[in-house]
């Protein structure tokens, strides 16, 4: 019996410990310009150093957990500090049925993503 709860403790902080890592996999980035709209679209501008697509998409994740109360989020991200510099990645997520509308999607529970590897500059 005490075996069997030693493993069990032990699953358990090996677990906590693979959550803990995780939760620093998103690249650092900064959200150079925000905007509202009055249908309920938030646009953000995100400038990062990150350039692989699976970073990018991290970083859409993250921002998808903090901008939830308009109604959809449209997301531009630059490897520059400009809004005007090339994305490299465009996406976009939806909050509410209203925003799954604004945006196309089927489902709140996943976004959209466009790579552009082409603006990344090598």
């Amino acid at each position: 019996m005490k075996k069997v709860l030693s493993i069990i403790l032990f699953l358990g902080i090996f677990i906590l410990a693979a959550c803990s890592a995780n939760s620093g996999s998103v690249p650092e980035y900064e959200i150079t310009n925000e905007n509202l709209e009055s249908n309920g679209t938030e646009h953000l501008t995100v400038s990062t150093d990150a350039t692989e697509e699976e970073k990018l998409k991290e970083i859409v994740r993250d921002i998808s957990h903090k901008y939830t109360e308009s109604d959809s989020v449209r997301i531009y991200i630059t490897n520059g500090e400009d809004r005007n510099d090339p994305a490299v990645m465009t996406a976009k997520y939806a909050n509410t049925d209203k925003g799954l509308f604004q945006t196309g999607l089927e489902s709140t529970d996943n976004f959209y993503a466009d790579y552009i590897e082409s603006n990344i500059d090598k």
